[in-house]
């Protein structure tokens, strides 16, 4: 890649180390990524203009995948082993707390 060019889609421009084997990512934007760390039980938030991770998220025993949506924007992550089919939604801007929303859901709320 030439300095000034457009990568295309499958162009390699960094590697970030995240949590222990990732298998989901979700853009927030152009500059932030969520990527879901099965083993290590958390998403990494990472920002793509420094190519670091910002900060890690503890969401539960093996994740699966994360959706980011609404307005205010919030994530839904999917764990797969304690609750099959939970899933958890955390307003970005605030810090999670559980309650549970019937027999297979449990939101994440402030």
């Amino acid at each position: 890649m030439t300095a000034g060019s457009v990568p295309s889609p499958s162009t390699r421009v960094a590697e970030i180390p995240v949590g222990i084997e990732p298998v989901s990512l979700a853009a927030l934007s152009d500059s932030e990524a969520w990527v879901v760390n099965n083993l290590s039980d958390d998403v990494s938030i990472v920002n793509l203009n420094t190519f670091h991770v910002r900060a890690t998220l503890r969401v539960g025993d093996e994740p699966e995948d994360v959706v980011l949506a609404g307005t205010p924007v919030r994530a839904c992550v999917s764990v797969s082993q304690n609750a099959p089919g939970r899933c958890g939604v955390r307003a970005l801007s605030c810090a999670p707390a559980a309650a549970p929303l019937g027999r297979r859901c449990a939101r994440f709320t402030s």
